[in-house]
């Protein structure tokens, strides 16, 4: 796994704050957990996944965004991919 870099090492020019924030967030503002599945309704993260993002490698960022992926699928097929205040919209 890839170390966050520190203010030195960008300082020094060894790492660019652009090379950390490569991967973009999965996040989509939602921000609301689901007390059934404990993932974020928005972005499909648990907590502890939340809050390493910004401190993870780009490794597990990969890592977190593939299990991300395989739950909104699962969402998808249990519900038609309805969550959150789209279900109540949807009923």
């Amino acid at each position: 796994m890839t170390s966050t870099p520190t203010c030195r090492q960008w300082a020094a020019g060894t790492q660019t704050i652009e090379q950390t924030m490569s991967i973009k967030s999965p996040c989509t503002s939602v921000c609301r957990m689901s007390a059934v599945s404990g993932y974020c309704e928005g972005c499909f993260r648990t907590i502890p996944e939340i809050t390493e993002w910004s401190r993870a490698g780009n490794a597990q960022k990969r890592a977190i965004l593939a299990e991300v992926a395989t739950r909104r699928a699962a969402a998808a097929r249990v519900d038609g991919g309805l969550h959150g205040e789209c279900q109540e919209a949807a009923r």
